[in-house]
């Protein structure tokens, strides 16, 4: 049976004098667990081994011209291939800034992302419309039943309730409860 177990461990880096910590990890395993992940490593050795010995031989049959076809190719497919990678990073960069600005939890920012920036803005609102509407149900649900301290019942003491809840939200850091609290007041203002 595997068993995992983290040490931490401070590496001295003498060239910029900078001390920096490595995550260790301790593997313990039986022989015949050994054996297979040694033998699922060898396996994919061997064919990728196998890919670049056929990819040569085929290459090695062709004339120059063909050659350098298929290496320019293979080397336009590698490109098209980073360059994808790296316009979804960007566009990953984006949604979380968007998140951020909008006031958004940006670990939501995967589940958002799609292939292009239009579905992926597009679903960046749909995201944001859902988040209101449950951030409002749930500052609801914490505010019913509550009755405004007071006699009176005047609807500023119920404004001053909202108030002191507004500014322990904000205390807290949560803003978007901060931000729906606040919305309530400006309602109930509105009201009057």
């Amino acid at each position: 049976m595997a068993e995992d177990t983290t040490t931490t461990t401070e590496v001295n880096d003498q060239d910029t004098n900078k001390t920096t910590e490595t995550e260790v990890k301790t593997l313990t395993m039986t022989q015949e667990e050994l054996d297979k992940v040694i033998q699922k490593r060898l396996d994919r050795a061997l064919k990728k081994a196998d890919e670049e010995k056929a990819e040569a031989e085929k290459l090695a049959k062709m004339s120059a011209e063909e050659r350098a076809k298929a290496e320019f190719a293979n080397e336009k497919s590698k490109f098209e291939e980073e360059r994808l990678l790296h316009q979804r990073e960007k566009l990953e960069l984006q949604t979380v800034k968007e998140l951020a600005t909008k006031g958004l939890p940006t670990e939501f920012s995967k589940l958002i992302l799609s292939d292009s920036a239009e579905s992926t803005m597009a679903n960046l609102k749909e995201f944001e419309g859902q988040w209101q509407t449950a951030l409002d149900k749930a500052v609801t649900e914490k505010l019913k039943g509550k009755t405004p301290s007071g006699g009176g019942g005047s609807g500023s003491s119920e404004i001053d309730t909202l108030e002191i809840e507004r500014q322990a939200a904000l205390k807290n850091g949560n803003m978007p409860m901060a931000i729906a609290i606040k919305n309530k007041i400006v309602a109930l203002q509105n009201k009057k």
